[in-house]
Formats: C-alpha cells, structure tokens, sequence
C-alpha cells in the first residue's frame, strides 16, 4: 500500500525561513564541522565505521551520538539552536558541554575526545580515534535566527523522518546524519531508496529535501510532482525539493504538508 502524506504526520513541525539562504549556508558549513567533531564519540573506543553517524532519538527528540566505555554509555548531541556540544554519561548521571562560537573545528575535536574519556573512565591511551574536521577557521554564527533555521531543518527531518518506520512499508532503516555528508536520512531496503534533506550544494543552493531512487537517471521520464521535480544525482534518478520553495509558507503545519506530499508523490512513482 502506498505511503500517503496522512502516513508521515507528526504532531509539531518547526518552520523554517526566519534567515537567509546565504546565511544558512554559512552556518550548516560551520555546524558540519561541529557535528563531524561529535563523531568521534560514534567510532567509540576501538575500530568502527568510516562514516561515523549520529542516530535520531525519538525519546530525546534528538540526534545522537554513542560511546561505550568502562563506566557505561556516553552520548552526545549538537544543540543546532544553542550552538553547542553536549556530552552525557547517563549512569551515573554526568555532563558537559561547550559553545561553539569562537571555536575551532580542531578545539571542538580535542574537547570531544577528553570529555568522553573523563565521563567513559577510559584512560587517554585508549586510542580513541581523532575526530574530523578542519582545522582552519573559527565558528561563529551570531544571528540567533540562522541556529534557530537550521535546528527546525533537522529537528524536522528527524520527526518526519521516524514515521516512515511507521509508514506500513517495512524495511525503512532508522533516521541518521552521516557526518560526512552531513544529510539527515532514511533508507530503505539497504539503500535502494534513500529520502532526507541534504545541506546546499553546487546543484541547490538553499539545500533540499530529496527521495533518491536506485533507478538509472537516463530511464524514462517520471510523473510530475505536486512540487519540486527529478534531476539526476550521478547516475541515479533523484527527487529534490528545495528548501527555497517553503520558506515563503508561513507557518511550519503547511511547510510540512508540502514536504509529506512531495516524498509521497516521490515515492509512489518509485513504487514504494
């Protein structure tokens, strides 16, 4: 049965559209960079993935990140509208945390790795992998509404995100943010349909949420959307909607009536 917009309702959406496309674009770099030095408490203490990811939380409305040490579970999150990193043991109950605006990426790494060895009881000769990111440039996003947009930007992908396990279709894969890409997704059926919301890039400069098929892009043309439209990603077929075309509505609800509609249309056409 095909998902419908009903099956992607979410009892609050935050609307995004208070700052600029040039300012959000300024401040999803910078927050990349914080979000890449995060991701080192995701390869824990030993070998992990090459792309380390933070994991949406349904319970904590939140996207995390997870170490495991000798005095138990560390997790950490981005706080997009606070511009700063948290760390958090939770037995016993422990935390820090430190602001990003005045801050290098290479600080951010270092501050990540001592913390979560503190809280984890693990001693610095543990070989925690360094974390990402570049070393050069200092963060700073002083307008307020610019955190605020991109907080509604994943916090929204995360709850719109979480209900297409709840969609009736089965083999959805829980929302993460691949810290390399820095994009918030849900896949399907070990990829084969990929949707989420991808920062900007040469293609979109406002950034924009996608449905990405495992279908060859030279295939022949799909139904018309009720908004965005198909471009090719490489050699995949691919449904973008940018995030330019929302920030005109004017409150989150309709914002997310367009984005349900549009993976629903998108993904129908897919055949899911």
């Amino acid at each position: 049965m095909p998902i419908t917009s009903d099956d992607l309702a979410v009892d609050f959406f935050p609307r995004v559209g208070f700052s600029s496309h040039a300012d959000r674009s300024l401040a999803w770099a910078q927050l990349h960079a914080a979000a890449r030095a995060l991701s080192g408490l995701a390869v824990g203490w030993g070998s992990g993935p090459e792309d380390p990811h933070l994991a949406w939380s349904q319970e904590d409305a939140g996207w995390l990140a997870h170490g495991l040490g000798p005095l138990g579970e560390v997790i950490g999150w981005l706080d997009f509208g606070g511009g700063s990193l948290w760390l958090e043991r939770r037995e016993p109950q422990e935390g820090a945390w430190i602001e990003l605006d005045g801050r290098d990426p290479a600080q951010l790494s270092a501050w990540v790795q001592e913390t979560a060895e503190r809280l984890a009881g693990a001693s610095p000769s543990s070989n925690l992998p360094a974390c990402g990111g570049d070393s050069r440039g200092v963060i700073g996003i002083d307008d307020p509404d610019t955190r605020v947009d991109l907080e509604a930007i994943y916090e929204g992908a995360g709850l719109l995100l979480g209900r297409l396990g709840d969609s009736g279709v089965s083999g959805w894969g829980s929302p993460i943010i691949s810290t390399e890409r820095f994009d918030a997704t849900a896949a399907l059926k070990g990829g084969e349909v990929v949707v989420g919301v991808a920062p900007p890039c040469d293609r979109q400069a406002s950034g924009a949420w996608f449905v990405r098929t495992g279908q060859d892009a030279s295939t022949e043309a799909r139904p018309a959307l009720p908004h965005g439209g198909w471009v090719a990603d490489g050699e995949r077929l691919c449904a973008q909607l940018p995030i330019g075309d929302l920030t005109h509505l004017e409150d989150g609800e309709s914002q997310h009536a367009r984005i349900a509609g549009f993976i629903a249309a998108a993904l129908d056409a897919c055949g899911v």
